[in-house]
């Protein structure tokens, strides 16, 4: 009887199944539509590049970057991995464009503006 309530047991915990997708922020209805990607959050700030953005590749050769909203920085920052002071975090993404641009930290003491946009979910790979 043991054996048969510890089966039960395992298999009734190995078939819960936590999504990673994270959904904190409603869509506004007058900012456009929600957009969704698969995209990297990158920060390459210690090495003269951009502190937090999204990398969406729109074809072989060009990317579009994106600054987060302030509440978008709080959504992702717990999936944001930083290997020798770098971050490069591949994702599925929901988003909606602001209407904003919001300057980031670029280079050498400098900002740089980017359109800005809100993510409302996140699902990393």
């Amino acid at each position: 009887m043991k054996n048969v309530l510890l089966f039960v047991s395992l298999f009734s915990f190995a078939s819960c199944n936590k999504s990673d997708a994270v959904i904190q922020v409603e869509p506004q209805l007058n900012t456009g539509p929600v957009l969704e990607a698969e995209g990297s959050f990158t920060d390459y700030s210690a090495v003269d590049g951009c502190n937090l953005l999204l990398s969406i590749p729109k074809s072989s050769t060009t990317t579009s970057q994106y600054a987060l909203s302030d509440e978008s920085v709080r959504l992702v920052k717990p999936y944001i991995v930083y290997v020798n002071a770098v971050a490069d975090v591949k994702a599925t993404v929901r988003y909606q464009l602001t209407g904003r641009t919001k300057g980031v930290f670029c280079g050498w003491a400098s900002s740089k503006p980017f359109d800005e946009i809100t993510i409302l979910s996140i699902n990393p790979h």
